[in-house]
């Protein structure tokens, strides 16, 4: 006996199966929408339906906001998903991604697929185009003969340049047989002569009024013309297959008929602007002429023998006028050294040298004597001015002015005390003119402070 599943555990095997089947995760399924509810989050749930079953759907927010389409109960459409298992009740739902109505939804996502799977194999590519004529000599309008649209244009095409040949090649527009139509008609003017553009176009008209124009041949076939192919189809907001195939699309057949027919007056304009750049470019090229004619004729008249001998005689000329101003430099040089040798010898010879050390000699003992008898001057005024100092200072001027000196006569050494004496002691006494010779007879002491 096997364990059993947990619920979680069978839950997800049944999620591990629905996820790995590749055919369950590119569905596309048909039914009647019901039991819608968007909530606040803004995610759509709802149930597609049909005589005998339900399912389940859920869009997120994010794809909801790209469906471009206002999904309602009861509405038939084509939802486009995968198949997974909510794990919360145990459910598989389908995880919604694109939502078409039915019927046309299923028309507009086939003719979809087939207009990428034309633009991966480059069928649509920019480098393809083929450039329009500027004007024409003859356009093939292929159209319904019967319809507005082919006067419309032929109208446009021969009021804007009515110089520009029209034929009207009619197709089918609508309808079963329509897209070959179309194609034989873009087959046939390529055979007839002097067309350089085809016009395909048609008034507006339903997504399946204009189911033709989605043909794969007729794509193929307007990106194999020789002739360069313009399409008006519908309104300004179809767009089809055809026109992404054509060299130059239009909104609208009037605006492709205004597309290969220029203006006449928008011609004149242009082609008076050509002329007069013409000019330009015509005067601008002889004067360009004119120079380079006169670049060279300077070119030979430079390289002309007489311009070739000039310019050697200048050359010379300036070579003699450079030799002399040289020669002049060099001689002015060797004249300044010749005289730098001639001082230096003079100063070398020896009459010259004694004279010049006999007048340094002189010039020394000239400074020599002054400077003694400067030397003298200084000393004789100092002995004078120490003399006066000490004449000052000397015993000599104090007997001027009467005093006297007593001298030991045995010693001659000056008496300062009365105990220094006694008597009958001979003493010298020394006046301002003359000696004495004394006996001491008496000697009285005091003291000096009296």
């Amino acid at each position: 006996m096997t364990e059993p599943y947990t619920v979680t555990a069978l839950t997800k095997t049944i999620k591990q199966v629905l996820t790995g089947s590749p055919e369950l995760q590119d569905v596309l399924v048909e039914g009647e929408v019901s039991n819608l509810r968007i909530p606040a989050s803004g995610h759509m749930f709802f149930t597609l339906k049909d005589s005998t079953a339900q399912l389940r759907c859920v869009c997120f927010r994010f794809q909801r906001m790209k469906l471009g389409l206002d999904v309602k109960n009861g509405m038939t459409v084509l939802a486009h998903g995968h198949i997974d298992c909510y794990p919360a009740d145990g459910s598989y739902q389908l995880y919604v991604d694109r939502v078409e109505q039915s019927g046309l939804g299923a028309l507009a996502l086939e003719i979809r697929k087939r207009t990428e799977r034309l633009r991966t194999e480059g069928l649509f590519d920019p480098a393809l185009k083929r450039t329009l004529p500027r004007v024409p000599r003859r356009v093939a309008v292929i159209t319904s003969a019967t319809g507005a649209a082919v006067r419309d244009m032929c109208r446009v095409i021969s009021r804007r340049a009515p110089m520009i040949g029209i034929v009207v090649i009619p197709a089918v527009v609508q309808g079963e047989g329509a897209a070959a139509s179309l194609v034989e008609g873009v087959i046939r003017a390529q055979d007839l002569p002097d067309v350089d553009v085809i016009l395909i176009g048609r008034g507006g008209g339903s997504f399946e009024d204009l189911v033709a124009f989605q043909d794969e041949t007729l794509a193929r076939t307007i990106r194999s013309s020789r002739i360069p192919v313009v399409t008006g189809i519908g309104h300004e907001i179809d767009i089809s297959i055809a026109d992404f195939a054509a060299d130059m699309m239009a909104s609208t057949p009037s605006a492709a008929a205004e597309i290969v027919a220029p203006v006449r007056e928008s011609l004149l304009e242009d082609l008076t602007g050509r002329y007069f750049t013409l000019g330009r470019a015509v005067r601008n090229s002889l004067l360009a002429r004119q120079s380079g004619l006169s670049a060279l004729r300077f070119r030979f008249e430079r390289s002309s023998p007489r311009h070739l001998i000039a310019v050697y005689v200048q050359d010379v000329e300036r070579r003699r006028r450079l030799l002399e101003g040289q020669g002049r430099m060099l001689l002015r040089k060797e004249d300044h050294a010749l005289g730098a040798y001639r001082d230096r010898l003079r100063s070398l010879n020896p009459l010259v040298r004694i004279a010049r050390l006999h007048t340094d000699l002189t010039g020394r003992a000239l400074g020599l004597a002054g400077g003694i008898d400067r030397i003298r001057t200084r000393e004789r005024t100092r002995i004078d001015r120490a003399a006066a100092v000490l004449g000052s200072l000397s015993p000599l001027r104090t007997l001027e002015r009467g005093y006297s000196i007593t001298l030991d006569a045995t010693h001659g050494t000056p008496v300062l005390s009365s105990h220094a004496l006694h008597e009958g002691q001979s003493i010298e006494t020394r006046l301002h003119s003359g000696r004495l010779t004394s006996t001491i007879t008496a000697v009285q002491h005091e003291d000096a402070h009296e």
